[in-house]
């Protein structure tokens, strides 16, 4: 049962407070309807109402979650996974960290984050130890990012980076959404704008690191894997994975001659979690109901 229906089901098993909240409903008492849902929902049901209620408003939400502080717009889904649970993306940085230390591939102690969005998996990667190459395209998210890390302390341990990950360097053009989340590079569209553009291995390259420095990649783009992959050889070609989000349209076929295996990437991701060839991946992909983490395992 999601948290809505547990919420449903307090007010079955609470008449008496639920027809309180109809009462001051229906005397438009906004301070008793608040007053009722307090009683009636847990603090992560009412965090998430109050991002819902918000998610059409311009507001600047500034709070503390997770062991960070945030400053993140309302709107996204983002907002309203933070203030209701304290993380967005944590635990999957913490099980993918267990099993990366597990089975190392390289000594390095740098990850690439591709996508970084306001921070929400930069921030625990350095709780994890691990420096962080955060690459963001988008200018309004860029500045959320830059501020979280700064307001936490981090700028010793991230390096924030305004572009877009493509084939070729200059510029591309981003679709701009609402939810920083869903943002993506497009060919033409209303209100697309232009943003740097830079290849990955000149990314690195133009920041003095090594390929043998990165431990791997972290890849949130909206669509744009593929030119992550294209434009990361020099990394592959050292052994670095690539954790990345696919789903039913990921063409398999575009990794099978760069990556070996792959290994499912659930966010509770055990030790042991085998590594299958990447030739199943075509088969997990078709199976799929909705979008899947995958750590991408280069030959070698």
């Amino acid at each position: 049962m999601n948290r809505w229906g547990r919420a449903a089901r307090s007010l079955v098993r609470r008449p008496q407070l639920f027809g309180r909240l109809g009462l001051y409903a229906g005397n438009d008492d906004s301070a008793g309807v608040a007053w009722a849902l307090r009683r009636l929902l847990s603090p992560a049901s009412r965090h998430r109402l109050a991002a819902t209620l918000l998610f059409d408003a311009t507001v600047i939400m500034d709070f503390e979650a997770g062991g960070f502080r945030w400053l993140v717009p309302t709107g996204d889904e983002i907002t309203a996974e933070l203030l209701a649970h304290g993380e967005y993306s944590a635990t999957a940085v913490r099980s993918l960290t267990r099993w990366v230390r597990a089975h190392p591939r390289t000594r390095g102690s740098l990850v690439i984050e591709v996508g970084a969005n306001v921070g929400t998996s930069t921030l625990p990667l350095t709780r994890e130890g691990w420096n962080v190459l955060a690459i963001e395209p988008v200018p309004t998210t860029f500045s959320f990012l830059e501020t979280n890390v700064e307001r936490n302390g981090l700028s010793d341990q991230v390096t924030c980076v305004q572009a877009a990950v493509a084939e070729h360097d200059g510029e591309v053009l981003m679709q701009v959404s609402r939810a920083h989340g869903a943002s993506r590079v497009v060919d033409h569209g209303p209100g697309a704008i232009p943003v740097p553009a830079r290849r990955l291995d000149g990314l690195l390259a133009s920041c003095g690191v090594p390929e043998t420095d990165v431990a791997f990649v972290w890849c949130d783009a909206e669509g744009s894997e593929a030119a992550v992959v294209a434009s990361g050889m020099a990394l592959w070609a050292a052994g670095v994975p690539l954790y990345a989000e696919i789903d039913s349209t990921t063409d398999a076929a575009a990794v099978q001659h760069v990556f070996s295996h792959f290994v499912v990437a659930h966010d509770e991701m055990p030790y042991t979690a085998v590594a299958r060839p990447v030739g199943e991946l075509a088969e997990h992909i078709s199976r799929l109901e909705r979008q899947d983490n995958v750590l991408l395992l280069p030959a070698g």
